[in-house]
């Protein structure tokens, strides 16, 4: 029963069975409740894609929400971080904060930036780490998650420049 303020959910209403999920696990947990003849949605899909840990949420109505818990109670995924760690170590701080792996080295040296083949010097005092599973260079510590805003700026900026471009290019034909 909801609470004296809140508005009673709508059966079609959206609600998230699960958040944080990889492009893989969220496919097969999409499968299994397709199967089981529940509708789902993915949100994020295209983007939780391209790999910039964009995590993926199942959602599904209010409804089917009690059938797809119980449809989903007997499929096993792969979990995020498959190596053991000593108990000393807090998983938190080494985890790769883009997929999750936990397998991360130290990294010395000029840190690889957005834009390839340029570098930044590292801080006095900061340690960065790489990971091994999908390349991603962070500093330690630091909980960075992927901004999508600046990624839009910059496909903003290039697909604006290569349509001006074009324009010049037509124009400048058509002068010929």
């Amino acid at each position: 029963m909801p609470a004296p303020n809140e508005e009673p959910i709508s059966p079609d209403e959206l609600l998230p069975l699960r958040t944080g999920l990889d492009p893989m696990e969220a496919q097969v947990m999409k499968s299994v409740l397709a199967s089981e003849g529940i509708d789902c949605f993915l949100s994020n899909e295209n983007m939780g894609t391209l790999g910039y840990g964009v995590r993926i949420d199942l959602l599904v109505k209010a409804v089917d929400k009690v059938r797809a818990e119980l449809a989903l109670r007997k499929v096993a995924v792969l979990p995020r971080r498959v190596h053991a760690l000593p108990p000393s170590v807090d998983e938190d701080d080494i985890a790769c904060p883009q997929c999750g792996s936990i397998r991360v080295g130290i990294h010395t040296g000029p840190v690889p930036t957005m834009i390839p083949g340029l570098k930044t010097k590292q801080k006095p005092g900061e340690r960065w780490r790489h990971c091994i599973e999908c390349g991603t260079y962070y500093p330690e510590g630091a909980r960075r998650h992927f901004d999508s805003f600046f990624l839009a700026i910059m496909w903003g900026a290039t697909l604006a420049g290569a349509t001006l471009g074009l324009m010049w290019l037509i124009r400048w034909l058509r002068w010929l």
